[in-house]
Formats: structure tokens, sequence, C-alpha cells
């Protein structure tokens, strides 16, 4: 028997640091529901539901981040799908982790978000928020969502995912007294998470007996 489908992006993703998108298609596998992955070089793609994540990966991926031309082209095969699965009476869902890139590209770039969300957020029927609230934000943001249904769906734990840690190796190799407070801010480390700033009031802060800890890679 064949398995529902839902055409995804990202349906995987090649790093595992992050497993929200591991987490989620294992979770629909579950149900019964396989997740296909969206194709950017494949133009107008059938689905009876879409599912995007992060439409700004028509310029974040290997290919589009170096040319343009490319992004163009991505963003309008994700269009044109959208396009053809709402003519076929299928559902284009957007789940909101953020309203716009959080990493803005240069000017061409953002010509091609410009058009991509002035078309993209038109065909969007479903809204995935990860908390409870946050529908009257998104829609003051993405005033084209207004008629869009919104479900929340809540982020999930990754406690199952990550091994636990030896936390009395980890201050003997740092040198975190026993019995200091520890602090962490843990992921990829990218301006405009603030990190910088989040050290800056630590300093200011002048906490005793406590420590801060920033683990992950940076660009």
């Amino acid at each position: 028997m064949t398995l529902p489908e839902i055409l995804m992006l990202p349906a995987w993703t090649a790093d595992r640091d992050n497993p929200y998108i591991l987490t989620l298609t294992d979770a629909l596998r579950q149900e019964g529901v396989r997740a296909r992955h969206f194709k950017f070089y494949h133009p107008a793609q059938n689905a009876d539901t879409l599912h995007v994540h992060w439409p700004e990966r028509v310029f974040q991926n290997r290919l589009g981040s170096r040319s343009n031309s490319v992004a163009r082209i991505y963003a309008e095969n994700l269009l044109r799908t959208a396009e053809r699965t709402r003519a076929r009476g299928g559902r284009v869902f957007w789940t909101a982790h953020n309203v716009s890139p959080h990493d803005m590209p240069d000017c061409d770039r953002q010509k091609v978000w410009s058009v991509l969300r002035d078309r993209f957020f038109e065909l969007v029927t479903d809204v995935a928020l990860l908390s409870s609230g946050g529908r009257d934000g998104i829609i003051a943001e993405i005033p084209e969502l207004v008629d869009a249904r919104f479900h929340p769906v809540l982020h999930q734990h990754f406690k199952n995912f990550f091994v636990p840690g030896d936390g009395a190796l980890f201050r003997e190799e740092l040198g975190i007294p026993e019995h200091a407070t520890v602090l962490s801010t843990f992921g990829y480390i990218k301006r405009y998470k603030g990190v910088s700033g989040m050290i800056k009031a630590f300093r200011e802060a002048d906490l005793s007996m406590t420590h801060l800890v920033v683990a992950g890679r940076f660009d």
C-alpha cells in the first residue's frame, strides 16, 4: 500500500545538529505519512499537501546562495508548485519558524525574497504555530495570512535525541567549580542571535560564582 505523502521543504537536512526536521518526519512516518523532499530544480511538482518550513531556503542552499539567477529559478519553482497544489485542491502549510530570514542576504537576494514573500504567503492555506500564541503578531507582519487556518503545533523537545553528557567531567575540563552556577547558550553562533550582547550583559552583571559557557560553531 502506498503511504500518503506530504511534499516538504525540507524533508531532510544534511546537518544532524538540528533534529527538528528528522524528528518531525519520523513522527509523520509513525502516523503512516511519508514526507517527500521538495527538489529546488524541479518545476511545478505535484503534491496534495505542500509543507514549507523556510521558504528562504531558495537562496540559502549551496547553489542558490552563490547565484542570484539560480535563486530566482528556485523561487519560481517553489511558487509554481504551491500554485499547482492549490489548483488541485490541496493545502499549502507554512511553519512559522520566523516571519523573515534571520540572515538577510545581500541586495540581489533581498529582491528574490521580496517577490517570493509577496506571492508565497498569498498561497498559504494553513500556518503551524510553534507556541499557543503568536497569531496576531504574525498577521500584523504578514497580513496575507489573515484568512489562513492557524494550528498550534508546539515545538518538540530533543531530550531523546542528544546523549546526556557528564556534568562533573564538563566542569572539570572547563575549570568550573562544583557548586558554581552555569549559564549556557549552544548551537550555531550567528550575528542575529545577539550572543555578543549577551556576553556584554553577563560581564556587566558581575555575577559571583556564575559562569557563562558559549558553545557551538560559527560562520
